[in-house]
């Protein structure tokens, strides 16, 4: 894996979070605008549905667990990656990897110009590339 790939898993997993919560939100919505039944009828139809839809939420809620709990480990691999190289160069990755920041946003909280953060983010990538190759050397 090479390590923009091994940097990019954090937010490919946060943003499968974050369609996840959203699909469990609009499945609540229609759980809960479901159509009650009018007095003289029979409301098992109803209930079946949110019992149906309950349940899909708890299937949703222990899937947003466990990519939470995959993003944690993630994020603990990129930050044991990241203690092993340059300071300045593993935050300018954190700022662009973990906490979502363009490479213009990055080097405008870095005073950097944007040619810079260009050449230190490739320098960045290859100090992490080394440490992937070779963990116990760093």
């Amino acid at each position: 894996m090479d390590a923009k790939e091994f940097l990019g898993r954090y937010r490919r997993i946060d943003r499968r979070i974050d369609r996840l919560l959203e699909r469990k939100a609009r499945l609540f919505d229609r759980i809960t605008s479901a159509p009650s039944q009018s007095s003289g009828g029979s409301s098992s139809g109803v209930r079946d549905k949110v019992g149906n839809g309950t349940v899909a939420l708890i299937h949703y809620e222990e899937r947003i667990n466990a990519e939470i709990d995959r993003l944690a480990a993630v994020q603990a691999e990129i930050e044991d990656v990241l203690g092993k190289i340059d300071g300045d160069l593993a935050e300018l990755l954190e700022l662009v990897y973990l906490d979502g920041n363009t490479l213009v946003q990055a080097a405008y909280i870095l005073h950097y110009s944007y040619r810079q953060a260009c050449r230190r983010h490739g320098e960045a990538l290859r100090q992490v590339q080394d440490v992937l190759q070779c963990p116990e050397m760093s």
